[in-house]
């Protein structure tokens, strides 16, 4: 299960990862009207949806006065975002968050995810964070510790990548705790993963969350109903996988089949969902992983 940016940031916070000044709102005219509460200009406001990459396609505006604030919102809530990893026609969103602009010193990436193939956690860190950070040339200055679960973390684990990015003592210690307190955060919370692009450092030695990404293992989300709370069915996307015997025994069967296996589908997801009519999760491609 994914959440959204401003939930990801409320959940930093509770594990005391600094994070902009900011409020989110549901509506333009909820922002317009929650003015006198804003952080001092200029803003950032970020379309609240679950696709990476809506910066390059007008997904966050920056605005320096009231009357940018109040047009800016209104281009958000009214946008069809169309981002690389979302489908169809895009994301018009729910929410925006509306933060403070901070000035940064330096750029990072952190990460923290399951490495199936070695069945450790891995944490990955980089001395270039943003937009870009998964381009070519920033490849060398990606670094991955890997944990091994029953062994724990400890500081002594990320001397020599610390050296390789770079950092001073004084933000060694701060960029330890994140990632002590995030490790933590990880299993305690069942997380798959939790991503900040871009973590930004302020000033000599203090760091804060520009952005945050939380995806959940759905298996565990009957021990985290804080978690469960925070879904947003109208982001959520499925893939319905079926596996026949041949590719022979899929095309023979009849269309007659075919509708009732989808009517009954659609009655269990209109169920699940709360949906009166239609089917909550309209098909956007159909095709063969394998059409041998």
């Amino acid at each position: 299960m994914n959440i959204h940016e401003y939930q990801g940031k409320q959940l930093l916070k509770r594990y005391d990862v600094d994070v902009p000044m900011g409020l989110v709102v549901f509506s333009a005219q909820e922002g317009i009207d929650l003015s006198d509460e804003l952080p001092e200009f200029p803003l950032v406001l970020k379309a609240q949806i679950h696709s990476g990459g809506r910066g390059k396609v007008g997904g966050i505006k920056f605005v320096k006065n009231r009357a940018e604030y109040q047009e800016g919102l209104r281009e958000l809530f009214q946008k069809q975002i169309v981002t690389r990893q979302s489908k169809g026609s895009g994301k018009t969103p729910n929410a925006v968050l509306i933060e403070e602009m901070c000035q940064s010193v330096k750029d990072f990436y952190f990460g923290i995810v399951v490495d199936r193939n070695c069945q450790k956690i891995c944490v990955v860190l980089s001395s270039h964070g943003g937009v870009n950070v998964e381009e070519k040339d920033y490849e060398s200055e990606i670094k991955k510790v890997f944990v091994n679960v029953d062994d724990g973390i400890n500081e002594s684990q990320f001397t020599e990548t610390f050296d390789q990015m770079g950092l001073e003592p004084i933000l060694r210690k701060k960029f330890y705790n994140l990632i002590r307190n995030l490790y933590n955060a990880f299993f305690e919370l069942d997380a798959t993963l939790i991503e900040i692009n871009p973590l930004v450092q302020i000033d000599e030695s203090n760091l804060i969350a520009l952005d945050s990404k939380w995806n959940f293992d759905p298996n565990g989300l009957k021990r985290q109903p804080d978690i469960l709370s925070m879904r947003d069915p109208k982001e959520e996307e499925a893939t319905l996988l079926i596996g026949w015997e041949s590719r022979a025994v899929w095309k023979s069967i009849s269309q007659t089949e075919i509708n009732l296996v989808q009517h009954d589908f659609e009655k269990i997801a209109r169920k699940e969902t709360g949906e009166q009519s239609g089917n909550p999760f309209p098909l956007i491609f159909e095709g063969e992983l394998n059409p041998e």
